[in-house]
Parts: structure tokens; sequence; C-alpha cells
């Protein structure tokens, strides 16, 4: 629960309730005390929340319209409707006392994929993938010939893919509104393996890589996230939250059967090239983790790896690439070989997304995302008096 701001007649109190990541909606319950209503049904993120000076309708920024709007809804219920504010992403509205001022965040930031070839030190990073917008976690096909990422170009988070330079981009999914996010190739690069909190909390889906209808592959009412796939592509590995905190699983593809894989934590793995591994993350322990494949004790490899940086990690022939931090602007990127322990440091992403995400190429390029523009002003907009 968030937010919360008290009506001003003082009688009832509205607040952001939310069930996972990205997945909220306004709720409503008196000041002197009761069960909480449900005000909105969207399932989306929502970003701030005041009261009209009327104390008869809630004013909440939220993306349900795909890029951050000003929405009004009414305490009693009923589909929002759009306030006329423009602005590219709105945020955390508050009334003036009279109603005539309303007064919001206007955020203008851009995260874009770049490439990063440690090896050659005449050649600075590039950047790869750029819109106006936010651009993230990138996946290198199997072949190298083609790249899927997340983006938010079309108005809302989605999947799309385009050639491994960046070229043709296309986009897979068309939810327009809930946080798509973390896709992954399968072996055969004929699929792409991702999360989606469509109906409120986080499934597994699969779509086809050159395009077509996402299949939903899970239906608990727990929150699935971090997919991964089996070297052989017959299993999709996750971390969920539906039994003792978040444990990671393995799914089925041919018959749709599941198997907790874990016991004391698990959120996001990867197999070792050699299949005879199953490296993993923890959701909320800093560290990453192994344990055989055939059944086995797990084994910590490194404590330095944040929760943050749950994602920000892969692994790459004999090699492990993984984040460091000595403190949350500075994200040290180094090598370590799996077999000897030694390491190397690569370089210092000052600009890295937290949870974003990277891929390794064939030669051991890293492609990374970074916010290359964060910036946001207070706005001031002067309202009609209302009747």
């Amino acid at each position: 629960d968030d937010d919360p701001a008290v009506s001003p007649d003082g009688r009832w109190i509205a607040f952001t309730r939310w069930r996972a990541a990205g997945v909220g909606d306004v709720y409503l319950m008196p000041l002197t005390g009761g069960e909480p209503v449900r005000i909105t049904m969207d399932s989306l993120k929502i970003h701030g929340l005041t009261w009209t000076p009327d104390s008869q309708n809630i004013v909440f920024a939220s993306n349900r319209g795909g890029n951050f709007s000003l929405w009004s809804v009414s305490r009693d219920g009923g589909a929002p409707r759009l306030l006329p504010v423009p602005g590219r992403a709105l945020d955390s509205p508050v009334y003036s006392r009279n109603g005539r001022l309303l007064v919001v965040e206007e955020w203008t930031e851009q995260s874009n994929i770049w490439r990063l070839d440690p090896w050659a030190s005449s050649q600075p990073p590039a950047p790869l993938i750029s819109s106006t917008r936010w651009d993230w976690h990138p996946a290198l096909s199997p072949d190298q010939s083609r790249l899927s990422f997340v983006s938010d170009r079309s108005g809302a988070a989605e999947i799309w893919v385009s050639n491994a330079d960046g070229s043709e981009p296309m986009r897979l999914t068309g939810f327009d509104g809930p946080f798509t996010n973390g896709p992954a190739w399968s072996p055969d690069g004929s699929r792409i393996a991702f999360e989606s909190p469509v109906d409120g909390n986080f499934d597994i889906y699969l779509v086809p890589a050159a395009g077509g209808t996402p299949q939903r592959l899970t239906t608990h009412g727990a929150t699935d996230r971090g997919v991964s796939w089996s070297r052989d592509g017959q299993y999709l590995y996750f971390g969920s939250n539906r039994e003792d905190g978040w444990q990671l699983w393995r799914f089925t593809l041919e018959t749709g059967d599941l198997q907790r894989i874990t016991d004391n934590g698990g959120y996001i793995a990867q197999e070792s090239d050699d299949g005879q591994w199953l490296y993993f993350s923890k959701h909320d322990q800093p560290g990453l983790w192994r344990k055989p494949l055939g059944g086995g004790e797990e084994q910590l490899v490194i404590e330095e790896l944040l929760p943050l940086d749950c994602s920000n990690w892969r692994l790459h022939r004999d090699d492990l690439f993984f984040v460091t931090r000595e403190n949350l602007d500075q994200a040290h990127l180094v090598k370590m070989s799996l077999t000897s322990g030694e390491r190397w440091p690569i370089t210092v992403f000052e600009k890295l997304r937290y949870k974003s995400g990277f891929s390794v190429d064939r030669e051991g390029a890293v492609l990374y995302s970074q916010i290359d523009q964060s910036e946001s002003d207070l706005m001031v907009y002067y309202l009609p008096v209302s009747e």
C-alpha cells in the first residue's frame, strides 16, 4: 500500500495497492477505518494520486492509456476519464485547496542500448539501439543474427526484435499497458519467452520470433518472472513466489508440468554451456549460486551480486560476466573464469539500469542499456472554476 491521500473533507483516504511490480490500482476506505474498496480495475502502474477539492473524484497518474497521463475516477467508482493535461510522462499530481491550480511532475527520460567491446581498447562504447523513449533488456539470438529487447516507443513496454545491428525493429507484443519484460530466446531461435502482468500478476508467455499471437503458459495467481530456457529447449526456468517465498521452477513445454527446483530461494537462472550446472540469483539475497542439474546441494559462486542486479549477470562459455557495486551509481562489470576463479575488471557502467540485463556476443562484446537522459520539471496548470 502506497501514496496515501486524505480527502479534503477529512472522511476518506485513497491509496495505491500494489500486487506485483508494475501492477497496482486505486483503493478507497473511510478514514475512521473499514475494508478498502477497489476503485480502478486496470492492474497497471500508478504514480501518485490526489483528490479534487470537492472530495468527489480521485486524480491519478497512470500508464493505463500507454503513456503516463492523468486520469480521474469518481469516489463511487466507474470508468476513469482522461484529463486534458498535456505532457509526455506525468507524475504525482497535486491540487491546490481552491481547485484552481494543478501541479504535476513532467518527466523526460531516455534509455538506449549500447555495445561495448572490452577487448578493443581503441573503440569506445557505441549506441546500438536508440529512440526518444526507453529501450532496455537486450538479448541476442543463439545464431547472433537478431536481437530482442524491450521498448516503450509504441507507448507501452513491449517485446521487440531487430537485426543484430539494431536495424528493422519489429514489435512482437501489443498488450498496450502491462510492464512486459525479460525476453529470452529459445535455443533454435524460433520463439521468445517473456513475462507480462496482463491479468494483474506476472505470468510467463511465449511468442514466435517471426511474429504471431503470444501464448500464456502459467496461470497461477502468484508472480512468475525471470524466464530462461534449458539448452535442449524442452524446459523453461522461472522464479515464482507461489510456494515458500521466491523459488525456481521448471516448466515442461510438451506437457505443461511444473517442478520446483530450489528450496532455499531462487529467482533468475541460466544453464551452463556444458549442461552440468544451473546457475541462479535470488530475489532478496546478494550472491550467485549454482547446483548440479543432475541433483545435489547448491553452492555459492560469488557474494558480490546485489539483489538489484539479480538479472545483471550472464554465463558465456567458461566465463561469468557480472556486476558489482561500491555505490548505487557505479556498476563495475567483471569477467570471471568459472574454472580458475580468476577475475578481470572490464569497465564501469555509470548509467546502467538496475535489473535491466545485458547480453554477450561471440566475440565477448557486451550489449547493455543505459540511461542517457533523465530530467523532470514541475508544471502548474491553471484550471477553470468548476460549477
